[in-house]
């Protein structure tokens, strides 16, 4: 049975950023991704018990090395819960983060979790991402041949360089961070559906010009 975890998905996001890139093309991550959804439907106190353990796995880990724990709750997944706010409320000194691409979820920052908009393939995307980008970042996939030229505009940033998506990392809100194809999506695909080919097209969908 399938477990819908966002329901804001498309098909190309689906099929080539969640199940073909990186360890997400291994069967045993997705049987492993499948079963985890599955907990959190059916036995979502039993899911809450498991995170909050390896949460505190990865804290007494980076207390070791005297770093600063940064944790990503969605990483396959778009979902909000009671039990996910509590989790961070109660960890003010874990930087949490995540993408998204529902828009209700905007309002549920808070000083230690930090949200970045999804740049999709759909008009009634773009039309989210244009009215939000004033308060918070977006980050998109484009072609590969346009990303020198992108990374020359002060509205854009290297988004591959690292995971973390936070104002400290990615700068002032009001930025899109720029993603290279990964998976089966790479040299696959120029200027359809979720890959944006020219400067042009990226700038009229997240900031509603076309310089």
């Amino acid at each position: 049975m399938g477990i819908q975890e966002c329901k804001f998905h498309t098909v190309q996001c689906g099929r080539f950023c969640l199940s073909t890139s990186g360890k997400g093309a291994l069967p045993s991550v997705q049987l492993i991704r499948i079963a985890r959804s599955r907990l959190h439907a059916f036995r979502p106190d039993l899911f809450w018990t498991m995170f909050s353990r390896n949460l505190a796995s990865a804290e007494r880990a980076t207390d070791r090395e005297h770093l600063r724990l940064a944790c990503r709750p969605n990483g396959t997944t778009d979902r909000w819960s009671a039990e996910l706010a509590a989790l961070i409320d109660s960890r003010p000194e874990v930087t949490f983060y995540d993408y998204t691409a529902v828009p209700r979820r905007l309002a549920e920052s808070r000083s230690n979790y930090h949200l970045t908009m999804s740049v999709k393939e759909t008009a009634q995307n773009h039309d989210w991402i244009r009215s939000n980008i004033h308060r918070h970042n977006a980050c998109a996939v484009v072609d590969p041949a346009i990303k020198t030229r992108l990374l020359r505009d002060e509205r854009f940033f290297d988004a591959d360089l690292h995971d973390l998506r936070t104002f400290e990392t990615d700068g002032a809100s009001g930025r899109c961070g720029i993603l290279t194809p990964k998976g089966q999506l790479r040299g696959k695909m120029t200027d359809r559906g979720m890959i944006f080919g020219t400067k042009r097209r990226l700038v009229n969908a997240v900031f509603g010009g076309v310089k």
